[in-house]
């Protein structure tokens, strides 16, 4: 599990980090905000109350996240 860092067709090569610093000017999290997958897959900084828990890592402020996948829990 991870997030990947380029998109790519078929049969072409797709860049997943699973720990470590990922930057890119879409993220607008606040330093050491808590990250965690969203239902929808994307990142949020919202926790869950229903569904699975899954902490992601956290943010650097705007432009960059840090990831740090933990284990799943279900609520």
């Amino acid at each position: 599990m991870g997030i990947s860092i380029n998109a790519a067709t078929t049969g072409n090569d797709v860049t997943v980090v699973t720990f470590g610093q990922v930057d890119d000017a879409s993220f607008l999290f606040s330093a050491n905000d808590c990250l965690f997958l969203g239902d929808d897959g994307a990142i949020t900084d919202i926790p869950p109350t229903t569904g699975h828990n899954v902490p992601i890592g956290f943010g650097l402020g705007n432009g960059s996240i840090f990831i740090d996948i933990d284990n799943l829990t279900v609520l």
